[in-house]
């Protein structure tokens, strides 16, 4: 009963970690995509029209959340996440005990526990955490199978019925279903899984992935032909073009972020190889099995990171095998000295992650993300009747939207031209609003300050004042949120900035 009085305690102090910044926290553009989402019918979503790229369980979560409190609060959006996350520890601990006994089950739990990504995304209304739920109970149902000789159909059908939901959480299980059929053609050539027993396990893995493909049947037939929507461009891919070697150090610093976010992070991928390394020695099918997923996705994000910005969140499919890599690093050194220098190391390094998570807002990845919503809200309390409202960039409307502050359809129209800041921007001489406040997000590329500062100007222009270059430089500058009042009397300028 020990080692479940330890898997209580974890899981209690890991909901608790997760649970510190969910309730009153603002949202940020992602999350209001969501709930943007999360708006459509139930049809809908069966029928994958519900968003332009993800699959719709998680969004059909955060539905039924809504529906059941009756609103649409921060906290009602982010509990599916939250819930998710905290299940993905018991689910952890699973997986490590199947592949090497209760005290890896322990040490993979607690990594998940004190995990800056996993803690960072329960805090946010989006998919990773139901996708990582659905992966962990994957990898530990195909461990438990293949040890088991492979033979049972239903243990296959089921694994196909989890892979499925996993799917249609996030797209990145296709990737993963590509990964178990192959570790489990590596896994046929090994040992005493070779013949007959070999290729029943990877006929079961194939009907299995099978399976998952008829669930989410409707989401493929529309990427096969081309109705899925496309993504729009923007300055991330811009910023994350640069060939092979800027992929390869994006990739490099995303990997750090995934793991911890000080230097410290990239050296914990050694004692995970280390540990994967010790786990080989006695059970290489589950090191094949848990390491497959993560090399794919490793594979994919550099050739991703050379066009497009890669964020720490997309490589979800990576941490089980680096948590059971660093518990195998700490369970399965050499006995004596070696292994309680090992199991002090794991216990430092989960100190300094329990730390990060307490203040993950500080440490994770940008910090400025809070800001639009602070500034909405705002502009919202100052604005008087009649002012218009104009969003920079467009796609930050969706926080006005939830925020209740509608933006002005004659100045957009004016302005943008799909989803792009016109050549000739300015407002039409019919626009007959006595001011127009202007707010400027997400301006962590140079392009979109000067796009921002177009902006400013057609208002500007429109009213006939000049903008202050000074006040401008003070305001318009990346890692700021920034808003200005225009009307004939001058300017108003405001902003905030992330130590504000």
């Amino acid at each position: 009963m020990g080692w479940l009085i330890a898997l209580l305690v974890i899981v209690l102090l890991g909901g608790l970690i997760r649970g510190w910044g969910v309730w009153d926290r603002p949202l940020w553009y992602d999350e209001a995509a969501t709930w943007q989402a999360s708006r459509a019918s139930w049809l809908e979503m069966a029928r994958w029209e519900h968003h332009y790229l993800h699959p719709p369980l998680s969004f059909a979560l955060v539905r039924a959340s809504m529906v059941i409190y009756s609103g649409d609060a921060e906290w009602v959006l982010r509990l599916p996440a939250l819930i998710a996350g905290i299940v993905c520890i018991p689910l952890a601990f699973g997986l490590g005990w199947e592949i090497g006994g209760r005290k890896l089950g322990l040490w993979t739990a607690c990594l998940a526990a004190v995990a800056p990504c996993m803690v960072d995304q329960s805090q946010q209304a989006r998919m990773y955490t139901l996708f990582e739920v659905f992966l962990l109970a994957g990898l530990w149902m195909l461990v438990r199978t293949v040890k088991q000789g492979g033979a049972s159909p239903l243990r296959w059908a089921m694994l196909g019925v989890v892979l499925g939901l996993m799917t249609l959480s996030q797209l990145s299980g296709l990737l993963v279903w590509a990964a178990i059929v192959l570790a489990l053609v590596v896994v046929s050539q090994m040992g005493e899984s070779r013949g007959r027993a070999g290729l029943r396990m990877v006929a079961g893995g194939v009907g299995a992935v099978a399976i998952a493909a008829v669930m989410n049947h409707v989401g493929l037939v529309k990427m096969l032909t081309g109705g899925g929507g496309q993504v729009e461009e923007s300055e991330q891919v811009a910023a994350a073009s640069g060939g092979l070697m800027r992929g390869l150090y994006e990739a490099a610093v995303t990997l750090k972020d995934l793991v911890n976010l000080t230097e410290a992070g990239l050296v914990v991928y050694g004692l995970s190889a280390a540990g994967l390394w010790m786990l080989w020695k006695r059970h290489r099918a589950a090191v094949v099995m848990v390491v497959m997923p993560a090399a794919l996705c490793v594979i994919t994000m550099i050739a991703i990171s050379t066009r497009h910005f890669v964020a720490p969140r997309y490589l979800v499919p990576m941490l089980p095998a680096m948590w059971v890599g660093i518990a195998a690093f700490a369970t399965l050194s050499r006995e004596g000295i070696w292994r309680r220098a090992a199991s002090a190391l794991l216990a430092a390094y989960l100190v300094l992650q329990t730390w990060q998570c307490l203040n993950i807002e500080r440490w994770w990845m940008q910090p400025d993300r809070y800001l639009i919503a602070a500034e909405i809200e705002h502009v919202r309390e100052a604005k008087g009747e009649g002012e218009a409202v104009v969003f920079h960039p467009q796609v930050i409307e969706l926080l006005g939207r939830y925020y209740r502050l509608p933006k002005d359809e004659t100045a957009e129209a004016a302005l943008y031209e799909a989803n792009r800041l016109r050549t000739d921007a300015k407002l039409p001489e019919a626009f007959d609003a006595p001011s127009v406040w202007v707010i400027v997000g997400m301006v962590n590329y140079e392009g979109r300050l000067e796009t921002g500062r177009r902006v400013l100007e057609a208002a500007a222009d429109h009213y006939g004042v000049t903008l202050d270059e000074a006040a401008m430089a003070e305001h318009l500058r990346i890692e700021r949120v920034m808003s200005a009042r225009i009307d004939r009397a001058g300017v108003v300028w405001h902003s905030r900035g992330v130590t504000e």
